[in-house]
């Protein structure tokens, strides 16, 4: 995208002096679509940037116990889900860092 981008800029850099009115506002509109595209795709990444930091952000600092509502869950083991494994997904076994509460939940990590 960003290539098609720099393409552009580069052909209206090497316009002629003898090219129409029309090709010189056709080629301007072209540049204008590859920008808005551009803005649209970079929108999206940040989007997903933000998602990819709050889930760091959950996992490094955990959920709250359910129980003591003190302490953070931490992944103390991760193994296959003994139903749902082939398929792809996980069990998570947690701990609560105050009260010692140990769950365990089901994750698929896709």
């Amino acid at each position: 995208m960003l290539t098609d981008l720099a393409d552009g800029i580069r052909r209206l850099q090497k316009l002629n002096k003898d090219m129409s009115e029309l090709e010189l506002r056709e080629e301007a509109l072209n540049l204008r679509q590859l920008l808005v595209d551009a803005r649209e795709a970079l929108s999206a990444k940040d989007t997903e940037i933000q998602a990819l930091k709050d889930k760091i952000d959950r996992i490094e600092s955990g959920d709250a116990c359910p129980l003591c509502r003190a302490g953070r869950l931490s992944i103390t083991a991760i193994n296959e889900h003994p139903v749902f494994g082939v398929f792809g997904h996980q069990e998570h076994t947690l701990k609560c860092s105050k009260c010692g509460h140990t769950e365990t939940r089901k994750v698929d990590p896709k």
